[in-house]
């Protein structure tokens, strides 16, 4: 059973993204004034593309030399046209619920990703004890694993949620 479950929670590589995030991304990249700031911004409101971004960041395919935590630190190394690409490719993928977890709110998983994200780097920002994004990207993927369970075992995560 156990393994079960690990091989089924390991194919769902697909999490779903926030909605509207591909499109402020487009819009963004298709600015002359816009910069990588406001694009990591924009990309800051979803768990599942900002985990999937530093992950590419910190594989061996991307070559960096030390491991990436900020978000703007790995959309500046991966550029504007890369982060353009996979934010659409990634987000665009998931374009309905269908065959997804019932009784999982998707919309208030992703304002409490953000609700704790933006507290965690407000607690960091006071403390002077750790860095800001660093802390951000730790409170907008605390609760990532809900995401994968919804995503990865919808039906047993049903039931543990009824």
């Amino acid at each position: 059973m156990a393994d079960d479950l690990f091989e089924r929670l390991k194919s769902a590589k697909r999490l779903p993204s926030a909605p509207g995030v591909a499109l402020r991304v487009l819009h963004l990249a298709q600015q002359e004034d816009a910069s990588l700031a406001e694009i990591a911004t924009a990309i800051s409101s979803d768990p599942a593309l900002s985990a999937k971004i530093l992950k590419f960041v910190n594989s061996p395919m991307a070559g960096a030399a030390r491991s990436v935590s900020s978000l703007h630190q790995a959309i500046s190394m991966m550029g504007l046209r890369a982060v353009k690409l996979m934010a659409l490719s990634f987000s665009l993928v998931f374009t309905g619920r269908n065959g997804v977890c019932a009784g999982f709110d998707f919309d208030a998983f992703w304002s409490r990703s953000l609700a704790c994200a933006v507290a965690c780097r407000t607690i960091a920002r006071a403390s002077k004890a750790y860095a800001p994004e660093e802390a951000f990207i730790s409170g907008l993927l605390s609760e990532i694993g809900q995401l994968v369970l919804a995503n990865g075992v919808p039906d047993l995560y049903a039931e543990v949620l009824a």
